[in-house]
């Protein structure tokens, strides 16, 4: 399924014999004398030099190719930009099933205050991914992923996940590749033993171990002191799961408990997370071993409170015609539209703290249009237009569809049981301008 970089390097050394020899055959006049008389020595000599530095390199990731790209974060909008000294490389390592460059996890602190975890196979003190599995088209080279190759929206799937610096999670990913970047969602899926399972988080100072599952049973491994970062690579145990997916679980630790264990969703490696709380060691899960029960906190527990406070603000709504090639990507027909929300700011954002979002409620069973977060800092009184993430088509279901604006004091946030979101106003899709 993916190109051998011990075998590319060979083709490619042997290649390079062959037009050498050629050459110098032609040169002569004596085309093809070499193959009777065998290789001269001092360039069959060069070419084992030339060849056990390659092989080498290719152990250990020195050959190199283009950096992996940046998706140019922007400081304030999204997860934002690497904060200026706030990247810093863990010691902490994975050996890979297969041997080869280990795996490592890098955490970024973002200007708009998160902290993003990059994770990817490690050389020479560099974090990057390999030209595997249909990668870098199986060029089999080191590319280095620099501090900057962040999500542009929170929402975004990859290895990196970027959490508030006082929440705690979990990440698992049941069918990554072995170069350190996601499989991708279009194609063949390669064979489940070219992936692996993954799992890394962040769990907060207080957390001392993991206890993860293993081929053989549960093994438990400490975490880095101060983050609580662990990285887990095992190889794919089941033959068919190239096809499961993975996810985070978001969770709360204070100064004396932990709330929303952060174990992963079902499939995770993680089966228990061992805690010290002064002279308390706890767990969460099973299999851990501290036995007992970590006590939890119910002032951070999530919930969906009704909202309770409604500003009236005034919210204009407008229609906008989408391309016909973005109707055709997103299954209508044309015409299709997005929807442009326009009202004034009452409170400030200044990171990702807090937010505005739009929701959508639709009478009809199948919502034309999908709630969506504004992920950008915004002033006080600024007037904010902001364009949907989905299409849709008008359909009777669209008529009965309101949009309302919200502002939430913060993402996910410890604050949410007591403070709940604001309604900023609300509009219907029956009223919206074209």
């Amino acid at each position: 399924m993916s190109a051998d970089p011990y075998r590319i390097l060979g083709a490619q050394l042997a290649a390079a014999a062959t037009r050498k020899q050629e050459a110098r055959a032609e040169s002569t006049g004596r085309p093809g004398r070499w193959r009777r008389r065998g290789m001269n020595a001092p360039l069959f000599a060069a070419i084992v030099v030339l060849a056990g530095g390659a092989i080498a390199a290719a152990a250990t990731g020195i050959l190199t190719g283009s950096p992996v790209p940046s998706r140019q974060p922007v400081a304030h909008t999204g997860s934002g930009a690497p904060a200026a000294g706030g990247s810093d490389l863990l010691a902490l390592r994975a050996g890979d099933p297969e041997g080869g460059l280990p795996w490592g996890i890098r955490v970024v602190h973002t200007t708009r205050g998160l902290t993003c975890v990059q994770v990817g196979r490690l050389q020479r003190g560099q974090l990057g991914q390999l030209g595997l599995d249909g990668a870098f088209h199986d060029d089999g080279r080191f590319h280095v992923l620099a501090a900057d190759v962040l999500p542009t929206n929170l929402a975004s799937e990859d290895l990196l996940t970027c959490v508030l610096p006082w929440q705690s999670f979990s990440f698992a990913d049941l069918s990554a590749d072995r170069g350190g970047d996601p499989v991708p969602s279009e194609g063949v899926r390669p064979p489940a033993r070219e992936l692996r399972s993954i799992s890394f988080g962040l769990l907060g100072p207080k957390a001392v171990s993991v206890t993860y599952r293993t081929s053989s049973g549960l093994r438990t491994q400490p975490v880095s002191p101060g983050s609580g970062a662990y990285l887990i690579v095992e190889p794919v145990q089941d033959a068919g799961a190239q096809f499961s997916v993975g996810g985070t679980a978001i969770g709360f630790v204070s100064s004396h408990a932990v709330d929303s264990p952060p174990l992963g969703p079902s499939g995770n490696l993680v089966r228990a997370i061992t805690y010290r709380f002064g002279s308390l060691t706890c767990s969460i899960g099973s299999g851990a071993p501290a036995r007992t029960p970590c006590p939890t906190s119910s002032a951070v527990r999530l919930s969906s409170p009704r909202p309770t406070r409604d500003l009236h603000l005034p919210l204009h709504a407008t229609l906008v015609k989408d391309t016909p090639a973005a109707c055709r990507a997103a299954f209508l027909n044309d015409p299709c539209y997005r929807v442009l929300v326009r009202f004034k700011a009452p409170y400030s954002v200044t990171s990702a703290e807090s937010e505005y979002t739009v929701d959508t409620k639709a009478s009809c069973p199948n919502t034309p249009i999908a709630s969506w977060a504004i992920e950008r800092d915004i002033k006080r009184g600024e007037t904010v237009n902001e364009l949907s993430t989905s299409s849709f088509h008008p359909s009777a279901c669209s008529a009965t569809e309101t949009l309302q604006v919200r502002y939430e004091a913060a993402w996910l946030a410890r604050e949410r049981a007591t403070r709940p979101p604001t309604i900023v106003g609300s509009a219907s899709l029956r009223d919206a301008s074209r």
